[in-house]
């Protein structure tokens, strides 16, 4: 999840406004201020449009100039502060998976060098249906969710398990999610979900399997993007170890039946079998 296209055309808006307001102001000003000088005449003040009319009573009328004043200091400052905020928004906007960081480091015992895997938290936003304590609960849930045409999927953590109804990039984009299912009666809400920093050790081949999924992972979330059904393919063929091998376990038990309606659950289950890789305290 990793853009705010949104945002970026607020962004732009504001600027345009903000641009037409001081170009209409520095025309006006320059009217009221020939209007102004000593030699005008009233009968040219009486021929003025209304707008040039409020503009004279603005630079003559001493506290109405103050009062606009501090009305048009209290703009400026709100809209400076919004745009602060909006560009705070999209620097912060999450990343889905971060690229993987290698180190090696030499082990006098043996000849062969010890690559270590790291990557950094990240996280994205769920559409939550329940969380029970037995399994068996929770996939009834899911069996209800499916007679009403709804994906599901159970997500195992810390000894709870999650009834996840789809992702997204963005907690927005999550809640759109939401409003069908809450019309159709069914209690479900929005929740950030939080994938840990993981950190160790793996064969040079694993870590190079490791970075091709995070990096088809985070093309495919793309509500836009479609399913590269022969890249998937290309990661059940890698040679891999053990240790990685339940990820391609289930990207091959899964791929053949992938959908673009179907694909965000789908890939809930690579990531949750992510998820469950060894990593060192």
């Amino acid at each position: 999840m990793q853009n705010f296209p949104h945002s970026h055309d607020k962004l732009l808006k504001i600027e345009t406004i903000i641009g037409g307001i001081i170009e209409m102001l520095k025309r006006e000003n320059e009217i009221v201020h020939k209007l102004t000088q000593p030699k005008k005449n009233r009968k040219m003040i009486a021929k003025m449009p209304l707008t040039n009319h409020l503009m004279y009573i603005i630079r003559t009328n001493r506290r109405v100039k103050q009062a606009l004043i501090a009305l048009s200091s209290s703009l400026l400052i709100g809209i400076t502060f919004g745009l602060i905020f909006l560009s705070m928004v999209k620097q912060e906007e999450p990343a889905m998976a971060n690229t993987l960081h290698m180190t090696t480091t030499d082990d006098e015992e043996n000849t062969t060098d010890v690559n270590t895997y790291a990557m950094e938290s990240f996280y994205f936003y769920v559409v939550q249906a329940g969380v029970f304590s037995e399994e068996e609960n929770a996939q009834a849930l899911v069996d209800e969710l499916h007679a009403l045409s709804y994906p599901a999927y159970i997500w195992e953590r810390e000894n709870q398990y999650f009834v996840l109804a789809g992702f997204e990039q963005t907690e927005e984009r999550a809640g759109t999610l939401t409003d069908k299912m809450k019309e159709d009666g069914i209690d479900v809400f929005v929740k950030q979900w939080d994938m840990e920093a993981k950190a160790s050790q793996f064969s040079e081949e694993d870590i190079v399997f490791l970075q091709n999924f995070l990096d088809l992972w985070n093309e495919t979330v793309h509500p836009e993007a479609d399913f590269k059904m022969n890249e998937w393919i290309e990661l059940t063929e890698m040679s891999i170890t053990e240790e990685v091998a339940g990820i391609q376990n289930v990207i091959l038990s899964k791929v053949a039946n992938i959908t673009n309606q179907n694909k965000e659950i789908i890939l809930l289950e690579f990531m949750n079998e992510y998820d469950h890789l060894p990593s060192q305290k």
